[in-house]
């Protein structure tokens, strides 16, 4: 048996650090920004998950706009929208990311095109819980 069948079997300490993760995009498709957040939000442990804070690094897509206002209201405060008045660059936005990022324990940053899969949470954050 490969370690890669092996690693199903690992368990991790019940008691995680909460995350904040932060999105930054410019420009990004509809579909792939959504399937990102959605994994994000289905596929973390709600106690760990304290927010998602999206950061628009001054996109002009009109689907960016108040479209994705009013979706991300369906979360009820757990997905924050904040829009960059300039260009700022992925690494600038990243740090306003971390600047309006409130809640989370831990600071998690993910591409706006990427989709997290079952069981992501814990390998990533159960070492930085341990030290």
């Amino acid at each position: 048996m490969g370690s890669y069948y092996r690693c199903k079997y690992w368990s991790y300490d019940e008691n995680l650090l909460t995350s904040s993760v932060i999105i930054v995009f410019h420009n990004e498709g509809w579909s792939t920004l959504m399937r990102t957040v959605h994994s994000v939000i289905k596929r973390t442990p709600r106690k760990y998950l304290a927010e998602i804070v999206m950061i628009d690094d001054y996109s002009n897509k009109e689907h960016l706009k108040s479209r994705l206002d009013n979706y991300v209201k369906q979360w009820n405060g757990l997905v924050k929208v904040f829009r960059n008045e300039r260009r700022e660059g992925l690494i600038q936005a990243r740090s306003i990311g971390a600047q309006k990022a409130k809640l989370g324990q831990v600071l998690i940053y993910l591409d706006a095109h990427c989709e997290v899969g079952i069981n992501w949470y814990a390998p990533l954050i159960a070492p930085i819980a341990q030290d």
